[in-house]
């Protein structure tokens, strides 16, 4: 639990919006939990928090946020390995501004669902040669409002690369991108 106060959360500029405070108080409640399993050959874990976020202040700043991350591996021998990350995440615009961008010049107060899932598989060509080929894929989506223009998107990222270990302080990569 955590406490806040905030001369100007919106970064509102004096005379902006006439009559209303745009100071507040604030009182975060974090509780959270990750479980998991692993073995010689794979490793899980869940890790979900819940932020409950309550504000005195003549601006909307409450909310209920949600975070779940899913990391993952499988190794099918010594040379090949394949993870799967995750991450699905229920907050508002001006959460994920302040915490995302550090910048809270969002003035909308808007729901948000994100999810993230990241497939990657490593493959050990030698004892200096690795090779990785993975896939993000990102869903954004945003509470309808007549105040806001924030659009849905999603982004789609496949990568792969080359690793080649000369010496202990010498390597190069060779990677391919496209989004």
């Amino acid at each position: 639990i955590q406490t806040e106060y905030d001369s100007n959360k919106r970064l509102k500029t004096d005379g902006s919006t006439p009559g209303i405070d745009p100071s507040s108080y604030g009182l975060i409640s974090k509780v959270g939990a990750k479980i998991g399993a692993r073995s010689d050959d794979y490793e899980v874990a869940l890790n979900n928090q819940f932020i409950d976020n309550r504000y005195i202040s003549d601006l909307d700043l409450n909310s209920e946020n949600f975070k779940l991350d899913l990391s993952s591996n499988y190794a099918f021998n010594e040379r090949s390995q394949f993870e799967l990350n995750g991450n699905y995440t229920y907050d508002t615009t001006l959460t994920s501004a302040l915490t995302g961008t550090g910048s809270g010049i969002v003035q909308n107060n808007l729901r948000r669902k994100l999810w993230t899932i990241t497939p990657t598989w490593n493959y050990t060509l030698s004892d200096t040669q690795t090779i990785q080929a993975s896939y993000t894929h990102t869903d954004v989506q945003y509470a309808k409002s007549s105040i806001g223009s924030f659009s849905n998107y999603t982004v789609d990222n496949v990568s792969a690369s080359f690793q080649q270990q000369w010496t202990p302080r010498l390597s190069n990569f060779l990677s391919l991108t496209g989004m």
